[in-house]
């Protein structure tokens, strides 16, 4: 039977004995949820608040031991809060067929039950015992939190081998072992046999299994193993014995377990032609801030296949000094990632045994990769070659992506090496490089070698190299979409000469960080060969002065020849970002805005520019600024204008500017002193969302008007889908608008005006639910403030002319209208 409680909403008490009048009918099933769920078209509906017996001396709520009344109960979901330390009384029906059951877990509502499931946490591990009659058959585990420290789970938890469960979760849990076997009479014969995921957090355990031999079909179906910080554990896997059992695991993730040494302990075992390969379906190897791991496989590995492996990172094991064996590396038929990242002790990803030359997985002295696609290899400060012996070589047929930040000591053989796969077999495959490499020997080796003649790359990143003149490169890379420069201290600009020799048609994104001697960024005929870019991104550039510059011999010859053969520069460009270049003064010239397209531009980020005096210097390269999304400027310290107002522009031209614009932003420029001029609001900013302003100290009004003398009457300006205002720290600001304009916001749901003593623009609230601006003339001082003359505001709270910040709601009927924060200097 289903028990249904009626009413609509869930039960916070369950009266004593409530149970009790469903005894003499046939309790199949009882559905305890804690949301609402349904059923077959049934309302199933939840009971809180159990009493736990030996918790309370009177009883007002139904206790769970009244579950165990319930002879045919056979489902059952319930969430449980108990003490940590459980009385004796406490206990579950044995019977169940299916059950979701979680103690001390509110924020996870238990669901109707299509497994048997058990999660538990907040208890002490002596009370484990309680929930011992679900052990034997529960199918997942899972325990949080638990306080004090278990010896184990088989025999201490479960006697019978929990061979029912299939994932088991741990976390913050004091456990020296998963089994222990030194007395075996203790061990049922078959544990965790049906075990299929296995995780491990935080959990106190030194091995998972401790004594003797495993016994029979323990995790024999295992498929896969997440282990992080277990600080305690010194090897995962402490014998072949126990790895043999491991015919189904497919992933391993092992993380922050600082006192592990090795992974797979293999001493003892010696190869036999006959008998099955170790670890033949093992897929993936995640090995992460281990940081006193020294082998990843430590003894004979004749006897271990990797034939399944496809995916193997490897990052923070600061003591590791290789990661396969040859045998392991001719096994590698399947892998197509390798990714090691910072081991400092890494000096070869092959390490040649003696005694493993000739055995096992063929001869041959080139180790073939066959699928490798993906090669990474960063910030191994000792790394010297792919194998120890010189010897041997390998193969990367099918590779794509290269990256490589390689040391000093890395020896020429395995540049040799690189050159011969790269340029040689996967050359038409290449599809992104990166290369870093502090030597100067090997930094003009490789990238002579390597950069020249990928034609299908499609992304190159170069990092700490000497390189002055990128164009030196002659790069001619026609499928390039994305070029990363960074920590290039030399490099003083992206090409001097003929600008062919740097050929990149089809370039989309262009970021350059931390070139300290870079000056400029383009000059107009480099850009011309630049036109399909969408993002340019600059960062942490010390010296860079000039996104272009006008001396351009190249470009002048060509002018002089055909003045209308020159194509407008950048029409594609959506993004810029420009971040702590200090000696930034101009972003674009004003000689050079002719030429500048950038009628696709959204997004414009600048940060950290305290030289910049103003982004535009015109109005003429602002009329192609269609499809400005976001204007977003801070720590501009001497920014004075946004767009500078030149002699001869009337205001007509000033119409209709950034028909798309959704959000200005600016923060912390001190010396702007008026945002926009206020006529581009008349046709412009219609679809202005968000406007932010704060701490620009000189700021005195948003919207100004260099004529305001002439200013004899009032003139509506809308925005109409200005949603969020703020101003705030804007110590000079007296007006949002010249005087004379009248500001109208029919869509402004949140206001913000902080810090701001001087202003003497009067908001006010009409009954359409419309907030207005005015500026008026000042006949006998200001008298800025919220106002709601305009309609009925049926509520107003607390508005303190002394200071402070106070937040005010305005209520139009019933609904909340606007949020209103206002604070006076």
């Amino acid at each position: 039977m289903v028990l249904e409680v009626n009413g609509g909403v869930a039960l916070m008490g369950n009266p004593a004995n409530c149970i009790g009048v469903v005894q003499g009918q046939r309790q199949e099933e009882l559905v305890m949820e804690a949301e609402r769920a349904r059923r077959r078209g049934e309302e199933l509906y939840s009971f809180k608040a159990w009493e736990v017996e030996g918790t309370s001396a009177e009883r007002s709520n139904a206790s769970v031991s009244e579950l165990y009344q319930l002879n045919h109960l056979t489902i059952l979901s319930s969430n449980i809060n108990v003490q940590p330390c459980l009385s004796k009384d406490f206990v579950l029906p044995t019977n169940l067929l299916r059950y979701e059951i979680t103690v001390n877990n509110d924020g996870v509502w238990a669901s109707y039950p299509k497994s048997r499931i058990l999660k538990i946490r907040g208890i002490e591990a002596t009370s484990l015992v309680a929930f011992k009659s679900l052990c034997e058959k529960v199918e997942y585990l899972e325990l949080v939190r638990i306080e004090g420290c278990c010896q184990n789970l088989v025999p201490g938890i479960d006697e019978t081998g929990l061979n029912e469960l299939k994932r088991l979760s741990l976390c913050r849990f004091e456990l020296e072992c998963i089994i222990d076997t030194a007395q075996q009479q203790d061990v049922p014969s078959t544990v965790f046999s049906n075990l299929v995921d296995l995780s491990l957090e935080r959990v106190g355990l030194r091995e998972i299994c401790s004594g003797g031999r495993p016994p029979r079909g323990f995790l024999e179906n295992l498929e896969t193993l997440e282990i992080s910080s277990c600080a305690s554990m010194s090897c995962l896997f402490p014998s072949w014995v126990l790895i043999q059992r491991l015919r189904k695991l497919k992933k391993v993730t092992v993380k922050g377990c600082f006192k592990l040494e090795d992974v797979f302990q293999l001493e003892g075992l010696s190869y036999a032609k006959e008998n099955p390969f170790l670890l033949s379906s093992l897929e993936s190897l995640h090995l992460v801030y281990l940081l006193n791991l020294k082998y990843i496989w430590k003894g004979p590995t004749q006897q271990v296949s990797l034939r399944s492996l496809t995916v193997v990172e490897v990052q923070w094991c600061s003591k590791l000094r290789y990661l396969f064996t040859l045998s392991l590396a001719r096994s590698l038929l399947q892998l197509e990632q390798l990714k090691v990242r910072r081991c400092g002790s890494l000096e070869h990803i092959v390490e040649i045994k003696e005694a493993e030359e000739n055995v096992g997985g063929g001869g041959g002295n080139d180790v073939i990769f066959p699928k490798l696609r993906i090669l990474k290899l960063d910030g191994l400060e000792n790394f010297i070659s792919f194998f120890d012996s010189q010897n041997y070589s390998s193969t990367w047929p099918a590779l794509q992506e290269l990256s490589l930040y390689l040391p000093l000591n890395s020896t020429t053989s395995f540049v040799a090496q690189l050159e011969a796969n790269v340029l040689q077999t996967s050359k038409e495959k290449l599809r992104v490089l990166e290369v870093g490499i502090i030597s100067d020997q090997l930094c003009n080796m490789v990238l002579a070698q390597l950069i020249h003649g990928f034609q299908n790359l499609e992304e190159l990143k170069i990092r700490d190299c000497r390189v002055p003149v990128l164009s030196q490169l002659e790069l001619s890379l026609p499928r390039l979409k994305k070029l990363m420069l960074e920590e290039l201290e030399e490099l003083e600009c992206l090409c001097k000469g003929p600008t062919h020799l740097l050929s990149l048609p089809n370039l989309k994104t262009l970021e350059v960080c931390d070139c300290n001697r870079l000056r400029h960024m383009f000059s107009p005929s480099l850009a011309r060969n630049l036109l399909q870019l969408e993002e340019l991104v600059i960062g942490r550039c010390g010296e860079l002065e000039q996104i272009f510059i006008e001396d351009d011999a190249e470009y002048n010859q060509t002018l002089s020849k055909d003045r209308l053969w020159w194509p407008l520069l950048f029409p594609n460009l959506s993004r810029i970002d420009i971040t702590s270049c200090h000696k930034l003064k101009s972003m674009f010239l004003v000689s050079i805005a002719h030429l500048l397209s950038l009628q696709n531009l959204t997004t414009l980020r600048l940060q950290s520019c305290p030289m910049l005096t103003h982004l535009f210097s015109s109005t003429t390269l602002v009329r192609n600024l269609l499809r400005l999304e976001s204007i977003d400027i801070e720590d501009c310290g001497e920014l004075e204008q946004i767009i500078v107002e030149g002699h001869t522009e009337n205001d007509h031209v000033q119409l209709g500017l950034f028909p798309n614009l959704s959000s200005i932003s600016v923060k912390r420029c001190g010396k702007i002193k008026t945002l926009f001029p206020v006529i581009i609001a008349q046709l412009g900013f219609q679809k202005l969302r968000t406007l932010i302003i704060e701490e620009s100290f000189q700021l005195e009004e948003l919207f100004g008007h260099k004529n305001e003398a002439d200013m004899t009457s009032d003139r509506e300006m809308v925005l109409p889908r200005l949603d969020r205002l703020t101003l705030k720290q804007l110590a000079s600001l007296v007006n949002f608008c010249s005087v004379g304009y009248h500001f109208i916001f029919p869509s402004l749901s949140w206001l913000v005006v902080k810090g701001c003593p001087k202003i003497t623009t009067r908001f006010s609230v009409d009954q359409n639910r419309s907030v207005h601006a005015e500026t008026k003339r000042r006949c006998c001082g200001g008298d800025g403030g919220l106002h709601s003359d305009r309609g009925e505001v049926q509520h107003q709270q607390g508005l303190n002319r002394d200071g402070g910040v106070v937040v005010v709601m305005l209520w139009f009927d019933v609904v909340i209208l606007r949020w209103v924060v206002w604070g006076y200097g």
